[in-house]
């Protein structure tokens, strides 16, 4: 049995090990322009908490086809702004309206600043999303909305075509996906509200997410296979085996700066076979701790060729030991979708390796998801290893908006489960999330309360654990 000494430390503006709080945040507004003319505007606010010294002009980057301005940011150079100063700023895009693109382009601007509490030199980044759409308007977003945007980017690898042909905008469906509930132990649990369906329109960048097949007609659905042909009649089955195996890595880089693989535990995994109108779950499970998986299945078929469509849904949630879970703003799992391939009726045993980094894949667009839940499920089996109980039930926001990362045990009260809200960037180190897992620790074993030494605390006091 290890013994715990839960000790607190004044950390002024540090979050874990040294990583400099920024002194001031940074919020962009998402907007749409009603007219495409070769200039786009949107604004935005720069909220001082530390006295901050602006070192430089900001770096402003994106696509050569395209420029990024900000008079207002770039006058900040050489200037000093004092707690409690909101400085307003225009975003200012040009274009070439003869040459716009299909997809989405990232901007983003980088300011060099210092402030006064611990003097380190910190870089700040905000970035944003432009979208000229079919139907000649100019959609901006800011980085939290543009991820949680009821749409699905299709994968410019699978685009053949990227001609853009005009879209009225009454003939693109409106999503209807409502917020999951995840206050509850139910809502926490639920995993079919997130299996979305999509509308998918020729000639748009994107489909349109709807809500998911209730779950008791899911049968149903998947019953008509891939050559269903419309009318009631019996089908014969055929039956499918075959295993698949495989693992699931990233790529981060450690503390050293060097760039190191490594496995993602305890991540859901689900084996789906794709059909025309509902894509089947075949087998689900978890990836073990050195990120592997497998899958034996075997399955009778109605309305299938010579071969079945199968791919990997990887889904940011953990089992019920530790109930980790990451959301996006609607409440909805993050997904990592493989591409599909097909399989005879004996299908044999299967290889499939991803590397969240470096694979291709269908649809990838969060991989800070998976990250952050594998940290936090290492922490949990870390005091599992040692005989330390901690209750299960944590939640994990990445693209949190935060001039640094924070601990939230008291959210969604009454029965929901504490939050690890980690700002972007600090989704990609793992010290980060193992600090505030330290948080996590504290509270639960304190019986779900912060029950702290009596000190003389300031408001940047930060708590953390060591181990003995």
């Amino acid at each position: 049995m290890k013994h715990l000494t839960v000790v607190l430390l004044t950390l002024l503006f540090l979050t874990s090990y040294g990583k400099s709080q920024a002194p001031l945040l940074s919020l962009i507004n998402s907007l749409e322009t009603p007219i495409l003319n070769g200039t786009a505007t949107t604004t935005g606010y720069l909220k001082i908490i530390d006295t901050t010294f602006f070192i430089q002009q900001p770096s402003f980057r994106t696509s050569n086809l395209y420029t990024l301005n900000s008079q207002e940011l770039v006058l900040l150079a050489g200037t000093t702004k004092y707690p409690g100063d909101s400085i307003p700023f225009n975003l200012a895009i040009n274009y070439n309206i003869n040459n716009l693109p299909f997809f989405p382009v990232k901007f983003e601007f980088e300011l060099k600043v210092v402030g006064s509490i611990n003097q380190d030199t910190i870089f700040i980044t905000d970035e944003f999303y432009v979208f000229f759409t079919p139907y000649n308007t100019v959609e901006i977003w800011n980085l939290y909305d543009y991820t949680n945007l009821r749409r699905r980017w299709l994968n410019p690898d699978l685009v053949s075509d990227t001609s853009r042909v005009y879209i009225n905008p009454s003939d693109i469906p409106v999503s209807n996906i409502e917020p999951i509930d995840r206050t509850t132990e139910a809502g926490m649990d639920n995993d079919w509200e997130d299996e979305y369906r999509s509308r998918r329109i020729n000639n748009l960048a994107y489909e349109v997410l709807m809500k998911a097949v209730p779950i008791d007609s899911v049968a149903y659905y998947a019953s008509f296979g891939d050559e269903y042909p419309g009318i009631p009649t019996n089908a014969p089955l055929k039956r499918f085996t075959g295993t698949v195996i495989g693992s699931l890595k990233t790529t981060i880089e450690n503390e050293n700066g060097i760039l190191v693989e490594i496995p993602l535990t305890g991540i859901k995994v689900k084996l789906k076979e794709r059909d025309n109108l509902v894509d089947e779950t075949f087998e689900e499970t978890y990836t073990d701790s050195n990120g592997d998986f497998r899958f034996d299945y075997d399955e009778n078929q109605a309305w299938e060729g010579q071969n079945i469509e199968l791919y990997i849904k990887f889904k940011s949630r953990t089992d019920d030991t530790y109930k980790i879970r990451s959301f996006d703003g609607w409440g909805a799992n993050y997904e990592v979708v493989t591409y599909q391939w097909e399989a005879p009726q004996e299908g044999g045993t299967v290889t499939k390796n991803y590397n969240l980094k470096t694979s291709s894949f269908r649809s990838n667009p969060h991989p800070a998801a998976f990250r952050v839940t594998h940290w936090a499920n290492r922490g949990y089996s870390y005091f599992d290893d040692n005989d330390v109980s901690i209750d299960n039930g944590l939640r994990l926001n990445i693209n949190s908006w935060g001039s640094s990362s924070w601990y939230n045990p008291y959210s969604n009260i009454p029965g929901g489960n504490p939050v690890i809200n980690l700002k972007t960037t600090d989704d990609a180190v793992e010290t980060t999330t193992f600090h505030e897992f330290g948080h996590h620790v504290m509270y639960r074993l304190q019986g779900n309360h912060f029950m702290l030494p009596h000190v003389e605390l300031t408001p940047r006091s930060r708590g953390v654990i060591f181990l003995r």
